[in-house]
C-alpha cells in the first residue's frame, strides 16, 4: 500500500468535525472517513508521548537529587549486628502538616499516620522478600518517617535498595568539628582576608570602594530561587520582596525535603551574596563581601520545588519556574522601585529575542530598570554558537558570559599499574601498553588538581606515595557506583559529562573514595548514562582546564584533571575483557607544585551567541567572574533556630555567578550617575571592558566574551559613551511592535554579499560631562579570534572587507569633538569586496583621549548567507503575523535540515509553561503497518493556524475535542521528533516564536506612538503636536505577504484641498532600510485623517528616496495605506527608473464609476465603493503611469461596508474602457465588514460585485462546485446563460484565454508571433498576453489555437503559470508513479510532474494502476477544476 503524507491541521480538523465531513488524504486534511479516528488516535499518542518527553525541559536550574544514602560511619563490610535508623520517603506527620499549611490545604493527622503505616509495612515486606533478616525496635511517624532496626551490617547495602528507603544512619550520629579554614591571602600584601578578593579585584570593585562607591542607597532585585535572609552576611541587607512561585510575601529558599533527597534550594542565596554580602558573619572564618555590599537586597522568588518523575518514574525534585512566574517577579520588582534586577536563570531551548521573558526584560529596561541576565551554561553541551537562550536574548538587557578568576592551581603526577590481586606494593610500568587503537608511551600522567577539601592542600601528605586501588565509575553519577564494590579509600576515575563537576566530586566523597580522577570527555550524544570512549572527541582530547577548577570546599576531596585522550584510553583498557580480572592501582608522585593562575579565560560552559534575531547581533554583552565563585549558602535558619551558619558558604560555577558580579557593578555606576539610563550603564561597562585572550594569546571572539571582562574602575572614570544606534523592533506584552534606537554596546552588520554596496550604520558619541571632549577614532580589525573548539576555523583575512568611519568632526585627523552634555552622530560602513571569502569578520571602533579610558565598540560582519555556523536541525521559523485569531489565521513555517525525523508538530505553551496543546502536525505513515517514515529535509509550512488546538480530550465518538485558545500571549513551538518503533521519542529538536492570540483580528491594538516632547526652554503652554493617525492596519497587513517583514515608516500629511499628500523623511527611510538590510521587507506608510473630506491621498517619494529603495531587496515592497484602503508595489518595478525620477502612489474612492461596471456586466450588482489605485513616475511634476511586468504583482485591499459570501462574490477591474474579472480574497472583519484583497500585475479601478448564475447542465459534474465558484466570481462564463457544457472539450486558444483572465494579466501586448493567429481572431489579444507573460510559446511559428488541448499540453501552460505565480511545491509532496510514463512527450514530462506535485492534476486509477493519459483532451469541467485549484494555491481566491 502506498505511503501517504499526512498534515493534520487542527483548524481544518475542527471544520471537518463541525461539518461532519470525511477526511481525505490530501495535504490540507488528515485522513479518510474509514481511517479518521485511527489517525486521530495515532496523532494523539504521538502528541502525548512528545509532551511527556518535553515536560521536564523547563527553563531553569535543576536541584541536587540523590538515591538512598548510607551513613559513612557504618562499616558495611562487617557481619556484626548494628542498630540503624532507616528513613523512608513519605513525609512525617509534622512535615506533612507544615506542607499542607504552605499549600493552604486541609490536613488530617489520622490519614497521614495511616499512610505512613502502610508505607512502613510495605517496606518490611519488601525487605523480607529480599532475604534481609532484621529486628524492628522502634517505628516513627511524627518527626521522622522510619524505623530503628537491628541487622547484620553487611546487609545494609541491600536494604538501601528497597524501594522507598531514603537514608540509613546509626541510631546516634555524630558530626566532626570542622577543620580550620585556610585563610585567603591578598595577592598584594599577603595579609589575611577572610573573603575571596580575587574576583572583586578582577572587576575593579575594590578600587570603586576606595572611591566611595558601595551601592549605598540603591535597590537590587534578585529574581531567582529566593534567599536565606537569615544568613548573617545577608540579614541586614535584606529589605523585602515577593514570592511569585507560592504567591506570598516570603521569598525564602525552598526548604530541604529528605523524602526526595532534596537539600533545599540555594541558588538565589549564592547570587545575593555576590551582590550584597555584608561580610559580618561572626561565627565563620569565611565571610562573603558583595560587589555592592551596601545596596539593599530585595528577593523575588520565581523558581521553586517541582516534583517530577525521573527516567525510571521515581519522583525527584527540580527547582524550576515558568515564564509567567518570571514575568510576575519582574513586574513586582519594577513596582517596588528596583534600580537593578539580576536574573541568573533561563531556558537554553528558548532562543527567541521576542520570548515572553525577553519582552518583559525589554519593558523593564524601558521603565528605567537595569536588567542583568546570565547567558547560560550550554557552551560545552553540544552546540557552541547559538547556545544562548532566553531571556539572555533580550535586546535591551545586559547579557553576561563567565570568565575565570585568579586562583591557586596545583599540579602533580600519577602512575597507573595493572596487576593480579592482591595489589602490588611497588609501581608496575605500563609503557607501550595498547588501549584499543591507542598506544600509551608514558606511564606517568601529569594531572592538574581541580578540587580539594578544606585543610587538604598538602596533597602529598593526604594521598601518600603508596599504590591506591582504583575503580572506574563511568560518568561519576551516584548510580554509577555499584553496591557490590567498597570504594572506601579507593581512587575513582570518571569521565566528564552530563553532571556538573561539583556533583561528581561530592558523589565520590559520599562513597568514601580517597580521590577522584576526572578525564575530559562526554556522554554519548552529550546525554544519557553511557560514556563516549571514542579515541578522539572534538575539543575534549586535552585536559578540562580552567573551566573545571573548583578549589577548596568542605564537601570536596582531592580531584584531578586528566587529559581526555589518555583518560579514555585508560578507561577502554579498564573495561576490556583482557583486563577484566586485573586490579588497577594509582601511585601519586611525592610532590605537588602550586602556582597562581591569572584567570580571565572565558569558561567553556559559558553559552555563546549570536542572538537569534536574524541579524547575528552580538550577545553576550560583557563578561564577569563566573568560575569557582564562593558566596553565601543557605543553612535554613527559618526551620531551625539553631542553624549553624559557620559553613554556610559554597563555591559553584556558572554564568549565574558572573551575572551578579555585573549587577553589582551596575549599582556602583548608578551610585555615581543616578541620571544614567540602563543603556548608558550597559555602554559604560562594555565600552571600558578589558578584551580577553585564551591560553595561546588568541582573542576570544565577540560571541564568546561580548565586549570583554568588565572593569568598573574605568566605567566610573569615563565621561563619554559610544553606542550603536541601529533601529530595533521590540514588542509589548500583546505583541504590539515598537521601533526604537538600540543604543547598543556592539554592532552587527548582519549578512552582506561580496560586491554589494557598502552598508552604513549609525553610531553616537555621548558626552555626559560638562566639558568638551575630543577623541581620536579608528577601526581596529581583529585578525585572529577563537572559534568553536570542536570545529576550529581560521579567521578570514580582514583584507576582504572595507570598513570605514564617517561623519567625523575632523576627518583629516580622525577626531570627534563633542561639547559638554551633548552627543555627536557618526557612522561606520562595511563592504565586502568582490570575491570576498565567506565567513565572520570582527573588529572594533576604538576611541581614545589622553587621560581618559579608551572606549571600544565591537562589531561583526557576516559575509555570505551561509556563515551562520548554526547546526540546529530546525531553523528559520517564521510566522506570517505575530497576532493570530480565528478569523485571521496565520502560517507558521520552519526549515528541517535533518532527514532523520519522522514527525513534526506545531504546539503551543502558555506563559505558565504548563498548558499545551497541538495546533498542527506533519507525519508520513505507511498505512499497512502504521509505521512512521522519515520526513524529507526541507521547508514545512503549517497553514491556517487560527488558535484552534486539541489536547487529549475526546468526545463520545472517540474524536479529539477541538478548542480555541483564549486571548493572551503564547509560545508557538515547532518540534521535530524521531520516534522509535514503540513511538517513544529518540531525538527531539525544537524552535519557538511568541505570538499573541486575540478574539478577532478587529481587536488588534495599534502600538503606542511615542510623542515628540516639547522643546525645552522658555515660553508658556508647552505641549506637542500629536502625530497623525494610522490607517487601517488590518487592511494594510492584507497586502503584505507571509515572507515579508513589516518595517513601519512614520509619515507626515499635507492638505491640498480635499486631497492629502503623505511624505516621509530620508532619515526615517534610511533607518528602515538599515534594519531590513537585504531581507524581504514591506516598507509600510500607514496614514489616516479625522477629516472626512480628504477621501483621496497620495504617497509622494522623492527621486533620492526612490534610489534608496532601489538598493533594497527586490523581494521587498512599498506599502501605502490611506484610511481603509492599501496598496503594495514591488520594488522591482523601480528598476527602470532613472536617478532623477520620483514616485507617486494614489488611492482614491471612485463611487462615481460604479455604473461603468454594471454597464459592462448586465445583471451585476456592485457592492460597496469602487477604489482607484494608481502608481506613477514623476519627472519635473509630470506623472507617467508605471508599466509592470507580468511577474510584478501589485496587491491592493479595501473595505466593503458589509459582509459578503466569498463563494458567491467576485471582483472586476477596468482597463481602458473595458471591464474584466479578477480573482479576489474576501475576509470578514469583527464589525461585520469585509476586506477585499486583489493581486495582479496592474493598477486601475476595482469593484466588488455579485451576479446570479444558474447552469442547468452541471448537476452531475464532478467539478460542479469549482464551476459555480468561478462563475460567481465572473472568471468563467457559460456557453449560454443556462448552460456550461462541462463535457465539451477545450481548445488551446480557449484555455489560454481562461488562464489570462483568471490571472488578471494586463490586456495590452504586442501581437504574438504566430502565423495562425490574426488580429481578427476573438482570441488574438488573449494569446498575445499569454505569450508576453511566458505562458505559451507555440512551436515552429504556430500556436494551433483551434486544436483541442491535451492533458499534457495543459500541464505545460499550468506549470508556467505556477512559476509566474511563485507557487511553491509542497515540501513533502508524494511522488506518484504513472504507468503510462512512456507515453509522455519529452516537452511535457517535467510539467506533468510539477502539476502532480502541486496537486493541480492527478492520475486516473484503472485496474490498480495509475495512468495520466497525456493525450486525452481536456474538458471544460476539467479546465474549471484546475483553474480553481491554481488560484487557490496562489492565494488569489478563498
Amino acid at each position: 500500500m502506498a505511503k501517504l503524507l499526512i498534515k493534520q491541521s487542527v483548524a481544518l480538523l475542527m471544520a471537518s468535525l463541525m461539518l461532519a465531513a470525511p477526511f481525505s488524504y490530501q495535504v490540507e486534511a488528515a485522513g479518510t472517513s474509514s481511517h479518521s479516528n485511527d489517525l486521530q488516535q495515532l496523532q494523539s499518542k504521538l502528541h502525548a508521548s512528545l509532551m511527556d518527553s518535553l515536560k521536564n525541559n523547563s527553563l531553569q536550574k535543576s536541584a541536587h537529587t540523590g538515591a538512598a544514602i548510607i551513613d559513612p560511619d557504618i562499616d558495611t563490610t562487617s557481619s556484626k549486628k548494628v542498630n540503624v535508623i532507616v528513613q523512608l520517603s513519605g513525609q512525617p506527620v509534622t512535615v506533612a502538616k507544615y506542607a499542607a499549611g504552605l499549600a493552604k490545604k486541609s490536613f488530617s493527622a489520622q490519614s497521614a499516620e495511616q499512610t505512613l503505616k502502610a508505607e512502613q509495612t510495605s517496606f518490611l515486606s519488601a525487605a523480607i522478600t529480599k532475604g534481609i533478616g532484621m529486628k524492628v525496635n522502634f517505628a516513627y511517624n511524627t518527626v521522622l518517617n522510619g524505623l530503628e532496626v537491628t541487622l547484620d551490617a553487611n546487609q545494609i547495602p541491600q536494604l538501601a535498595k528497597v524501594p522507598g528507603v531514603k537514608a540509613i544512619s546509626p541510631n546516634i550520629t555524630y558530626y566532626a568539628a570542622p577543620l580550620p579554614a585556610t585563610p585567603i591571602l591578598s595577592s598584594e600584601t599577603n595579609d589575611p582576608i577572610n573573603y575571596d578578593i580575587n574576583p572583586l579585584q578582577q572587576i575593579g570593585a575594590t578600587e570603586a570602594w576606595n572611591l566611595g562607591y558601595t551601592g549605598k542607597g540603591l535597590k537590587v532585585g534578585v529574581i531567582d530561587t529566593g534567599v536565606d535572609y537569615l544568613h548573617p552576611d545577608l540579614a541586614s541587607a535584606y529589605k523585602g520582596g515577593y514570592d511569585s512561585f507560592y504567591k506570598d510575601d516570603d521569598p525564602y529558599e525552598d526548604l530541604p525535603d529528605d523524602n526526595y533527597g532534596f537539600e533545599g534550594s540555594d541558588h538565589g542565596t549564592h547570587v545575593s551574596g555576590t551582590i550584597v554580602g555584608r561580610a559580618v558573619n561572626q561565627t565563620s572564618e569565611w565571610v562573603q563581601k558583595g560587589v555592592a555590599y551596601e545596596a539593599d537586597l530585595y528577593s523575588y522568588k520565581v523558581l521553586g520545588k517541582n516534583i517530577v518523575p525521573d527516567d525510571n518514574g521515581w519522583p525527584v525534585v527540580q527547582v524550576t519556574g515558568s515564564s509567567a512566574q518570571v514575568i510576575d517577579g519582574i513586574e513586582h520588582a519594577i513596582k517596588d522601585g528596583m534600580d537593578v534586577i539580576n536574573l541568573s536563570l533561563g531556558s537554553d531551548m528558548e532562543k527567541s529575542p521576542d520570548s515572553p521573558d525577553s519582552i518583559a526584560i525589554n519593558n523593564a529596561v524601558l521603565s528605567g530598570v537595569t536588567a542583568v541576565v546570565a547567558s547560560g551554561n550550554s557552551g560545552s553541551n553540544g552546540y557552541y554558537y547559538y547556545s544562548m537562550g532566553s531571556p539572555a536574548s533580550s535586546q535591551l538587557g545586559i547579557t553576561v558570559a563567565a570568565a575565570t578568576s585568579k586562583s591557586k592551581h596545583i599540579s602533580g603526577t600519577v602512575a597507573p599499574a595493572f596487576s593480579d590481586a592482591p595489589a602490588p606494593q611497588a609501581r608496575v610500568s605500563v609503557n607501550n601498553a595498547v588501549y584499543g587503537a591507542v598506544t600509551v608511551n608514558e606511564a606517568v600522567y601529569a594531572l592538574d588538581v581541580m578540587a580539594w577539601g578544606v585543610g587538604q592542600e598538602d596533597l602529598a601528605q593526604v594521598l601518600g606515595t603508596d599504590p591506591l586501588e582504583a575503580a572506574y565509575v563511568g560518568l561519576g553519577a551516584d548510580s554509577d557506583y555499584s553496591s557490590e564494590v567498597n570504594y572506601d579509600g579507593k581512587v575513582v576515575i570518571a569521565s566528564r559529562g552530563v553532571l556538573s563537576f561539583d556533583v561528581k566530586v561530592k558523589n565520590a566523597k559520599n562513597h568514601h573514595a580517597k580521590a577522584l580522577i576526572m578525564f575530559n570527555g562526554n556522554a554519548k550524544n552529550g546525554k544519557g548514562t553511557e560514556v563516549d570512549l571514542s579515541e578522539h572527541i572534538g575539543g575534549r582530547d586535552g585536559k578540562i582546564g580552567v573551566a573545571g577548577f573548583l578549589g577548596e570546599n568542605y564537601d570536596f576531596l582531592p580531584t584531578f584533571d586528566m587529559g581526555g585522550y589518555e583518560g579514555r584510553a585508560l578507561a577502554r583498557k579498564i573495561i576490556s575483557a583482557e583486563y577484566s580480572n586485573k586490579v588497577l592501582n594509582f601511585t601519586f608522585g611525592d610532590s605537588f607544585k602550586s602556582e597562581i593562575v591569572p584567570g580571565d579565560r572565558i569558561a567553556d560552559f559559558s553559552s555563546r551567541g549570536p542572538n537569534s534575531d536574524g541579524n547575528y547581533s552580538i550577545k553576550p554583552d560583557i563578561s564577569g567572574p563566573g568560575v569557582n565563585i564562593r558566596s553565601t549558602w543557605p543553612a535554613f535558619g527559618k526551620i531551625n533556630p539553631d542553624a549553624n551558619y559557620e559553613r554556610a558558604y559554597n563555591r559553584i560555577s556558572g554564568t549565574s555567578m558572573a551575572s551578579p558580579h555585573i549587577a553589582g557593578l551596575a549599582l556602583l555606576v548608578l551610585q555615581k550617575h543616578p541620571d544614567w539610563t540602563p543603556r548608558d550603564v550597559r555602554a559604560a561597562l562594555a565600552n571600558t571592558a578589558d578584551t580577553l585572550v585564551d591560553e595561546k594569546g588568541t582573542q576570544y571572539d565577540a560571541y564568546s566574551q561580548g565586549a570583554g571582562r568588565a572593569d568598573v574602575f574605568h566605567a566610573l572614570a569615563t565621561p563619554a559613551l559610544v553606542e550603536a544606534m541601529d533601529p530595533i523592533t521590540i514588542y509589548d506584552e500583546k505583541m504590539n511592535p515598537k521601533v526604537l534606537q538600540s543604543e547598543a554596546s556592539s554592532l552587527s552588520f548582519g549578512a552582506i554579499e561580496p560586491g554589494a554596496d557598502a552598508l552604513v550604520k549609525p553610531l553616537r558619541l555621548k558626552n555626559t560631562s560638562e566639558n568638551e571632549l575630543t577623541y581620536s577614532a579608528s577601526v581596529v580589525m581583529h585578525k585572529h579570534v577563537t572559534s568553536d573548539p570542536s570545529d576550529p576555523i581560521e579567521t578570514p583575512s580582514s583584507d576582504n572587507v572595507e570598513v570605514k568611519l564617517g561623519g567625523l568632526v575632523n576627518p583629516q585627523s580622525s577626531t570627534i569633538t563633542v561639547a559638554g552634555n551633548t552627543s555627536h552622530s557618526f557612522t561606520l560602513s562595511a563592504k565586502a569586496i568582490n570575491g570576498a571569502v565567506h565567513g565572520v569578520y570582527e573588529g572594533e571602533v576604538l576611541l581614545q583621549s589622553t587621560g581618559l579610558p579608551n572606549l571600544h565598540l565591537p562589531f561583526v560582519i557576516h559575509v555570505g548567507k551561509d556563515v551562520s555556523d548554526n547546526d540546529f536541525e530546525l531553523q528559520d521559523m517564521k510566522v506570517s503575523n505575530v497576532k493570530v485569531s480565528y478569523d485571521a489565521p496565520i502560517e507558521v513555517s520552519a526549515n528541517l535540515l535533518s532527514d532523520e525525523m519522522n514527525y513534526m508538530e506545531l504546539y503551543y505553551t502558555g506563559v505558565d509553561d504548563e498548558t499545551s496543546g497541538m495546533l498542527s502536525s506533519w507525519f508520513d505513515i505507511n498505512l499497512l503497518d502504521a509505521s512512521l517514515k522519515p520526513l524529507p529535509a526541507g521547508k514545512f509550512t503549517f497553514e491556517n493556524v487560527d488558535g484552534s488546538y486539541v489536547g487529549q480530550e475526546v468526545d463520545e465518538y472517540g474524536r479529539l475535542v477541538v478548542k480555541q485558545l483564549p486571548e493572551g500571549p503564547y509560545k508557538f513551538v515547532v518540534v521535530a521528533v524521531r520516534y522509535d518503533k514503540s513511538l517513544k521519542p529518540e531525538k527531539v529538536t525544537s524552535i519557538s516564536q511568541t505570538v499573541y492570540v486575540q478574539k478577532s483580528s478587529a481587536s488588534t491594538e495599534q502600538p503606542p506612538t511615542t510623542p515628540t516632547p516639547p522643546p525645552s526652554g522658555g515660553g508658556g503652554g508647552g505641549g506637542y503636536i500629536a502625530p497623525p493617525a494610522a490607517g487601517n492596519q488590518e487592511v494594510a497587513s492584507s497586502v503584505v505577504q507571509s515572507n515579508q517583514t513589516i518595517a513601519p515608516l512614520a509619515g507626515s500629511v499635507a492638505k491640498q484641498g480635499d486631497h492629502s499628500v503623505v511624505t516621509v523623511t530620508d532619515s526615517e527611510l534610511q533607518k528602515a532600510l538599515d534594519s531590513a538590510k537585504q531581507s524581504s521587507t514591506a516598507f509600510s506608510v500607514s496614514m489616516s485623517s479625522s477629516n472626512g473630506a480628504d477621501l483621496s491621498a497620495s504617497l509622494s517619494l522623492t527621486a533620492s528616496q526612490v534610489n534608496m529603495l532601489k538598493a533594497a531587496s527586490k523581494q521587498s515592497v512599498i506599502v501605502f495605506t490611506w484610511k481603509d484602503a492599501s496598496v503594495s508595489l514591488p520594488l522591482s518595478a523601480l528598476d527602470g527608473f532613472e536617478a532623477t525620477v520620483g514616485l507617486v502612489i494614489d488611492i482614491t474612492p471612485a463611487a462615481e464609476k460604479a455604473s461603468h461596471f454594471t454597464e459592462s456586466y448586465a445583471g451585476a450588482a456592485i457592492i460597496g465603493t469602487p477604489y482607484t489605485f494608481e502608481v506613477s513616475s514623476v519627472v519635473d511634476g509630470v506623472k507617467t503611469p508605471v508599466t509592470l511586468k507580468p511577474d510584478q504583482v501589485v496587491y491592493r485591499s479595501f473595505i466593503v461596508e458589509q459582509a459578503v459570501d466569498a463563494s458567491r462574490t467576485g471582483a472586476l477591474y477596468t482597463e481602458g474602457t473595458a471591464v474584466y474579472p479578477v480573482p479576489a480574497q474576501f475576509k470578514k472583519t469583527a464589525d461585520g465588514k469585509t476586506i477585499v484583497t486583489i493581486g495582479r500585475p496592474g493598477l486601475s479601478t476595482y469593484a466588488v460585485a455579485s451576479h446570479s448564475v444558474a447552469f442547468t447542465d452541471i448537476q452531475s459534474s464532478w467539478a460542479k462546485n469549482q464551476i459555480e465558484a468561478l462563475a460567481h466570481k465572473f472568471i468563467l462564463n457559460g456557453t449560454s446563460l443556462a448552460t456550461f457544457s462541462p463535457k465539451t472539450n477545450v481548445t488551446r486558444a480557449q484555455f489560454a484565454s481562461m488562464l489570462v483572465r483568471a490571472l488578471g494579466l494586463q490586456m495590452s501586448a504586442a501581437p504574438a508571433p504566430f502565423s495562425d493567429v490574426t488580429s481578427k481572431d476573438w482570441f488574438a489579444q488573449d494569446v498575445a498576453v499569454a505569450y508576453q507573460a511566458g505562458l505559451i510559446s507555440g512551436y515552429d511559428g504556430i500556436f494551433n489555437p483551434n486544436a483541442e488541448i491535451s492533458r499534457q499540453d495543459l500541464t505545460v501552460m499550468l506549470s508556467r503559470a505556477i512559476k509566474l505565480l511563485s507557487i511553491t511545491k509542497p515540501s513533502v509532496g508524494s511522488v506518484k508513479p504513472y504507468t503510462d510514463l512512456a507515453q509522455f512527450s519529452n516537452y511535457a514530462q517535467e510539467s506533468i510532474q510539477t502539476v502532480t506535485d502541486t496537486g493541480l492534476m492527478d492520475g486516473i486509477e484503472e485496474a490498480g494502476s495509475l495512468f495520466f493519459r497525456p493525450t486525452l483532451s481536456t474538458t471544460r469541467e476539467a479546465a474549471a477544476k484546475v483553474l480553481y485549484e491554481l488560484l487557490l494555491a496562489a492565494k488569489r481566491i478563498n
